[in-house]
């Protein structure tokens, strides 16, 4: 009881503490860093709140991760500073001298800019640990590997982040974003599943982070560069968090790959008529629907085609089964993914349509090849031979696909009526009224029903769905508004409630899942705008500091509940 009461006198201070000068600043860790090794930048607005945040565009650099914000409030002798910060990880990968240029923020009614740093970038090689607290040993390990050691164009060439440690990781966030214009990468989605292993005889427990399938399109020489890892580490050291929205306290650091260099081979020469591209591991099935048919008609050639190569690739190749049969070219007629961790892989079906000419029997040999990059060769694989027996027709070669539908034909169906002798008149049963009735009710509730579709469609679709944005948004904050002139903090934790049950209602959270991470990461994958998702956490912060200092926020009362209102509306027009 007496901390809580020296807490509430302390903030109560605040509220009588002066505001200092506006200044907009720019800093980074260090104007000296080596060459593939991630620094933090840092820009900070002091003593008022401001919007329109533009950072500059970082050239020359490579961004990790960013923008971190973060609000603060310090009190230095008797003089209260408000500060919020934005920071981001970059990286430049090559040595020399370089200018970071001025971000932009509107705040005090004016344009702010920050000043350029000047980066100096100098060669070395990054230790596996980054930043200021590699003073500390960090029994953790981060590897980006692949999968086989040669390499072809057009190969599926798997790329996995693995993490190896020792402690126990409460999070992390991965940098890794490579752009070729000869290559493309997939991610693939992996669940964090805990393995053992051992390295320099030392166990450790292993994570695949992240893992992608990378598909060269040329022959030579791709340079991957490193990939960036955070991870939040419990620190034991830092005071205990206020409330339940706050994640538990950490200390971060940052891991950083070594680069990645690939060396792509070309396709050996040799290539059977048979190989149209198809690079990787495969099994071909083939299925014929007819085995005997006439000159009038056409048969149907499946192939059923299984594998991990590009699968923007057309692999059917062409078939030639001799002159007296015709075969038009292959067509994709479906595809889908297979489930699968460790690598992408898809089954799909072509359609090849056979036309005989000329009476006969015919072997049917189909045949598929791709290139195996384990063994380095080509391989064929054959369908089982069938023999296709091709009678003359009547229509002089005018064919047709045959279908299983044209084995059950019912136009030539007729039915014979049976007629009755009596005649049964309707008009004065009760029966009959009671049904006409019946018939005119429904048809009246049915032309009411469309004059008020009418009616609703009439209704501009944006003002109807504003409208219904308000409703939601008076309903959650309800409670607060009762509160509005209230003087204590029941008001702030009224508001905060009332967007945190928003979230939970809309999004399907649980209280336990609303943490800063959960919502921002729920509400990106929802495309909520980055904006309006700092807003949202930057008012339930302002109400969780509230709730020890009301007074502080009193200039802001009327302000906070109506962004919240705004807020609430404008998530209920995005979100589904």
């Amino acid at each position: 009881m007496r901390q809580k009461l020296i807490w509430i006198l302390f903030w109560g201070l605040i509220g009588t503490a002066s505001i200092g000068q506006v200044r907009f600043t720019a800093r980074a860790e260090a104007s000296k860093v080596l060459a593939k090794s991630p620094f933090k930048v840092t820009f900070e607005l002091k003593n008022a709140q401001g919007r329109s945040f533009t950072p500059p565009d970082f050239k020359g650099f490579e961004v990790l991760s960013g923008p971190s914000r973060m609000n603060m409030i310090n009190i230095i002798n008797g003089h209260r500073t408000l500060s919020t910060s934005y920071s981001y990880e970059i990286m430049a990968t090559r040595p020399g001298k370089y200018t970071i240029g001025a971000a932009r923020i509107q705040a005090d009614g004016q344009i702010r800019k920050t000043n350029p740093i000047g980066i100096t970038v100098v060669k070395g090689k990054p230790s596996t640990t980054a930043g200021k607290d590699n003073s500390q040993a960090l029994s953790t390990i981060i590897r980006l590997e692949t999968d086989t050691g040669s390499y072809y164009v057009g190969q599926q060439i798997i790329l996995s982040l693995k993490l190896l440690t020792s402690q126990n990781i409460l999070d992390y966030d991965v940098g890794f974003n490579p752009d070729f214009t000869d290559a493309y990468i997939q991610e693939i989605n992996v669940q964090l599943h805990k393995k053992r292993e051992i390295v320099n005889g030392k166990e450790f427990a292993s994570y695949i982070l992240k893992r992608y399938a990378f598909y060269p399109q040329r022959a030579g020489i791709f340079k991957l560069p490193a990939a960036m890892v955070q991870i939040g580490v419990e620190d034991p050291n830092a005071p205990a968090r206020r409330s339940f929205f706050f994640d538990p306290p950490m200390k971060r650091y940052r891991l950083v790959t070594d680069p990645i260099e690939l060396k792509i081979k070309d396709l050996p020469e040799g290539a059977p008529p048979s190989f149209a591209g198809a690079i990787g591991h495969y099994t071909a099935k083939f299925f014929l629907n007819h085995k005997s048919l006439t000159t009038d008609d056409a048969a149907k050639l499946t192939l059923q085609l299984t594998g991990d190569g590009d699968i923007k690739v057309n692999e059917a190749p062409k078939q030639d089964f001799g002159e007296n049969i015709e075969i038009y070219d292959p067509v994709l007629k479906s595809e889908r993914p297979l489930n699968t961790e460790d690598r992408v892989r898809f089954q799909k079906y072509y359609e090849y349509a056979l036309i005989p000419t000329k009476p006969g029997n015919y072997p049917i040999i189909p045949e598929f090849t791709y290139f195996n990059p384990d063994s380095e060769s080509y391989k064929t694989i054959y369908a089982d031979t069938v023999q296709l027996r091709v009678a003359k027709g009547l229509q002089g070669g005018h064919n047709r696909i045959v279908s299983e539908t044209d084995l059950y034909d019912l136009r030539g169906i007729h039915y014979k009526p049976s007629l009755g002798s009596r005649v049964i008149l309707l008009w004065g049963h009760p029966m009959y009224w009671a049904f006409m009735l019946a018939i005119l009710l429904w048809m009246l509730w049915s032309y009411y029903q469309v004059y008020q579709k009418k009616k609703e469609a009439s209704i501009d679709p944006t003002i109807r769905k504003k409208q219904h944005a308000n409703q939601m948004a008076q309903k959650h904050l309800k409670a607060a508004i009762a509160l509005r002139q209230s003087g204590d903090s029941a008001y702030f934790k009224a508001i905060q409630e009332g967007i945190l049950g928003y979230l939970k209602d809309k999004l399907g959270m649980k209280t336990s899942q609303l943490s800063k991470n959960n919502i921002r990461q729920t509400l990106l994958e929802n495309n909520i705008e980055p904006a309006l998702i700092d807003d949202t956490l930057q008012i339930i912060e302002e109400c969780d500091t509230a709730l020890y200092a009301p007074s502080l926020l009193n200039e802001q009362r009327d302000n906070l509940i109506d962004k919240a209102a705004r807020l609430l509306s404008n998530f209920e027009e995005h979100l589904v």
